[in-house]
């Protein structure tokens, strides 16, 4: 569950109030449980900002989701000719 409430915190750049959280949070009574184990594990940093707590995502987590939206390396150079599947079978294949 504090996965889906990660996903769903994403968008918080600048931090969030556990008001904030528990908005967002699939379930209202486990939102705060599952805000807490965030901390806990640290993928969640808490701090104070005029007297309220203010969580924020670590910049670990930030910088792992900004690398996994680029597109993954190009392993095949676009010179790579490709097999056509044509529905006959190969050399090595046999008819079944």
């Amino acid at each position: 569950m504090d996965k889906a409430l990660l996903s769903r915190l994403r968008p918080f750049e600048g931090g969030f109030t556990w008001q904030a959280a528990e908005a967002v949070a699939e379930s209202d009574a486990a939102a705060l449980a599952n805000l807490a184990a965030l901390v806990e594990r640290s993928v969640v940093t808490v701090g104070s900002s005029s007297g309220t707590a203010r969580y924020r995502i670590s910049e670990t987590v930030r910088h792992y989701w900004r690398r996994m939206k680029q597109p993954p390396p190009q392993h095949i150079s676009a010179t790579t000719r490709l097999p056509v599947r044509t529905g006959r079978p190969g050399p090595s294949c046999s008819p079944t």
